[in-house]
């Protein structure tokens, strides 16, 4: 099945919210007390209205991957600064079901192109992210620059 990579823009902020959301869904607890304090702690953390206004003012990018016109997964990043030259992939969410290591590839490899057209020396990946992304060249960031923490992957470009 053939897909598209694009770069999301307001009217997408309703699918990004809805991926973040089922993600979130599949893997919360599934006692009464537990889910309804995982689905507050969502609420609190993501709405429309901040990724809306981060698309808005330019402080996070989303790249969308569609199938069919359907949004299944999507990537947030941001320049890590002037002085570090890096971009930082905050976010990375795929529909459950959906083939998780094989789309963040893809978003990854997308933002890594964007980075080297841009003259970037590095990617960082966020403290949040799961999964092991050492066989896509990332690993365990050691750095007394200003902007990176050690608990992040970077990958030199």
């Amino acid at each position: 099945m053939s897909y598209i990579l694009k770069n999301a823009t307001l009217n997408d902020v309703e699918d990004i919210y809805n991926i973040m959301e089922h993600t979130w869904n599949a893997g919360t607890l599934k006692t009464d007390a537990g889910l309804e304090e995982q689905h507050r702690l969502f609420r609190l953390l993501h709405s429309q209205t901040k990724i809306r206004l981060e698309i808005m003012n330019n402080h996070l990018k989303y790249l969308l991957i569609k199938q069919e016109n359907i949004t299944i997964a999507f990537a947030s990043y941001a320049s890590t600064g002037i002085h570090t030259r890096g971009l930082k992939v905050h976010r990375m969410f795929t529909e459950p079901g959906e083939r998780v290591s094989y789309y963040q590839k893809l978003l990854l490899d997308h933002i890594e192109k964007i980075a080297l057209a841009h003259g970037i020396t590095h990617l960082l990946l966020g403290k949040g992210m799961l999964g092991d992304f050492s066989m896509l060249g990332f690993e365990k960031q050691v750095s007394t620059a200003p902007g990176i923490t050690n608990d992040e992957l970077i990958k030199l470009l």
